[in-house]
């Protein structure tokens, strides 16, 4: 089975250093979507009891297979939690989200996670999620 890491620790109160790295790193993971380097998708979460209102995950999404991205937990390069909507491209994917054309680094919460070795898809998901 496999985990997610933090790869930003988000501590109620971030050092100078955290502040820094986190501000750079969500301008950096902004351009390589916006400039569509690589593909990201939003999945909307319920956000009565959280800040995050969805999360972006984003990697490299080999192939479609009708109106469905293909998705292995080996492709993504990391997911970030938003606390706002992004700009949506073309096209809805029911089954996995949707695709984003835009973020706002500072949207992004300072949490950035990153896959560590493969599971299915459905335990990473419903792990990620909280359903187990």
């Amino acid at each position: 089975m496999g985990t997610t890491k933090r790869l930003i620790n988000a501590a109620a109160s971030p050092s100078p250093r955290e502040r820094a790295a986190f501000a750079g790193m969500s301008r950096l993971i902004s351009c390589l979507v916006t400039e569509q380097v690589l593909p990201a998708l939003y999945f909307a979460l319920d956000a009565s009891e959280t800040l995050a209102r969805g999360f972006m995950l984003v990697g490299s999404i080999p192939g479609r297979s009708g109106d469905n991205w293909i998705l292995h937990a080996d492709n993504i390069f990391i997911i970030v939690p938003l606390c706002h909507m992004p700009v949506f491209g073309r096209g809805t994917i029911a089954d996995t989200g949707r695709p984003i054309e835009l973020v706002d680094p500072l949207d992004m919460l300072p949490f950035v996670y990153q896959v560590e070795n493969q599971e299915s898809e459905e335990e990473w998901v419903r792990r990620f999620l909280f359903l187990e």
